[in-house]
């Protein structure tokens, strides 16, 4: 996705061979990159630690164009404040193609963008209706972009359907713009009410002594599932379960607060670097031998 459309349009990619956080905007400035890419992850590593750089130091970058997850709305505007620097989300997955993006200036933040030329995005809800503006509903992707199917290692060919269902939960605002609220999967169903672990990590976000911060939903004798929360502090942060419960109660309703939270050297990821939160929630059954 990242080749594709600058390659088509005439334009030149550079890439790395691996990630480096203290190389990164050197090559930004050797080769004078107008859109630098990256994952949340990458940009959460140069918040965490810092490197010194400025977006006058390199003027000739636009913005950093981020994907394969979503960005919490927090750190989105702790980077730009801290680097000067613009970010633009964009959204896709291999099935559907680069569904939304932001187009530089017009950025809003939290949110994916619009949907781009030629892609057909729908948000239904279970019964495969679509939902009203503001609510959340399954994202559903067709159009031109949209992959024809699988290719097996033993060379047979699935075809896929000309709807891809993404599994991701979405919503649009008023200007159009749309929101990644979280994954159909990973919804934590407490008591029979849904609460998406994207709005707790935000929250989790904001406290200055944490680094990152991730919710999962855990079994629960009475409730069916649980909230519960996995932080990383920031390095001689003195930092107790108690301050991060009464934080996330300031903003959070008290069923959406987490009832335990549990201190972690570093978030397990995939290797594409999304937050692997699954994860966390069998780190969790271990730990009560569940």
């Amino acid at each position: 996705m990242s080749m594709g459309g600058p390659l088509t349009r005439g334009a030149t990619v550079y890439m790395a061979k691996k990630f480096s956080r203290s190389r990164y905007f050197d090559w930004v400035k050797k080769y004078k990159a107008n859109i630098a890419v990256s994952v949340p992850t990458i940009l959460n590593m140069f918040l965490n630690e810092p490197v010194d750089i400025r977006g006058k130091d390199i003027p000739h970058l636009r913005f950093f164009m981020t994907s394969s997850a979503p960005i919490l709305p927090e750190n989105w505007r702790r980077f730009e404040d801290q680097y000067g620097i613009r970010i633009c989300q964009s959204a896709g997955c291999s099935e559907g193609g680069l569904m939304c993006s932001h187009r530089g200036a017009d950025r809003k933040i939290g949110t994916i963008g619009f949907p781009l030329k030629n892609q057909h995005i729908r948000l239904l809800d279970d019964d495969g209706n679509e939902v009203p503006p503001g609510e959340p509903g399954q994202i559903v992707v067709s159009g031109q972009q949209k992959s024809w199917g699988y290719l097996h290692f033993d060379g047979r060919i699935e075809k896929l359907p000309e709807a891809h269902y993404t599994g991701d939960l979405g919503k649009v605002d008023t200007d159009g713009h749309l929101s990644v609220v979280g994954r159909l999967k990973d919804l934590i169903i407490r008591g029979g009410v849904n609460i998406s672990p994207v709005e707790v990590d935000n929250i989790l976000s904001r406290y200055p002594d944490i680094a990152e911060a991730a919710a999962c939903g855990v079994p629960d004798a009475v409730y069916g599932e649980e909230v519960i929360a996995w932080v990383v502090p920031k390095p001689g942060a003195d930092l107790s379960a108690e301050d991060v419960i009464a934080h996330c109660g300031k903003d959070l309703a008290p069923f959406k607060t987490p009832k335990k939270v549990f201190f972690i050297d570093a978030l397990p990821r995939n290797d594409r670097g999304k937050l692997d939160r699954k994860n966390l929630t069998e780190r969790w059954m271990e730990m009560a031998g569940t």
